[in-house]
């Protein structure tokens, strides 16, 4: 069934900015980024706004039969600029809104806005939960992110044989370094149990804007 879907579309993923991509991709896949539209890379209100307009323009160019978004300010984005053409629209929260910092502008058009989406869609019920009581939608539903074995591999890759020694328990963590994946939480916890526990070895893979503090 996924084999027949990939062959009967042609997916069009939008960046609002320039990225590098390392993932590989299918020959119907294809990237648009509006930074490279606009041809400017700067972060003001200007170019913010050509880069709607321009968004605008492609959606009513490509014609999709399926808008699908990810994160609040690009599926409040999403929603203003294809209201009225009668698009299906699935937006998907990434994340548990009350730990995430959400500028209070952002937040008031999630609160107003996210009706006029088709679906929402998160990943845990502790988060729908919480939209259930505090964002009217049409419809949520919880699709959590899937887990693929074995892992493909992708680079960076790191030889795990420089890292990990034999007859040594580890436990392992992965994600960004910001305050909502809870990684100080792990360490405190971790740094008392090690004293009953000294066998056991942490490590955290990732890296973001509070990597120098966890260093530390």
């Amino acid at each position: 069934t996924i084999g027949l879907i990939k062959d009967m579309y042609i997916f069009n993923i939008i960046f609002f900015e320039k990225r590098k991509n390392d993932y590989f991709l299918e020959k119907n896949v294809k990237l648009i980024y509006l930074a490279d539209i606009v041809k400017s890379k700067k972060k003001n209100i200007f170019n913010s706004i050509h880069r709607l307009v321009k968004l605008r323009i492609l959606l009513n160019k490509i014609k999709p039969n399926l808008i699908l978004s990810f994160l609040t300010h690009v599926n409040v984005v999403t929603i203003i600029f294809s209201i009225n053409s009668n698009i299906p629209r699935i937006i998907s929260e990434r994340n548990y809104p009350p730990l995430k910092i959400t500028p209070l502008f952002w937040i008031i058009a999630r609160k107003f806005l996210y009706r006029y989406a088709d679906c929402l869609v998160v990943q845990t019920k502790t988060t729908k939960k919480w939209i259930d009581k505090n964002i009217k939608t049409k419809k949520t539903f919880i699709i959590p992110n899937p887990c693929i074995h074995p892992v493909p591999l992708s680079n960076p890759v790191i030889d795990t044989h420089k890292i990990f020694k034999k007859n040594i328990k580890y436990i392992i963590a992965v994600g960004r370094f910001d305050k909502q994946k809870g990684f100080e939480i792990l360490i405190k916890v971790f740094s008392k149990i090690i004293k009953d526990h000294n066998e056991w070895n942490l490590i955290i893979v990732g890296d973001g804007n509070l990597r120098k503090k966890y260093i530390n």
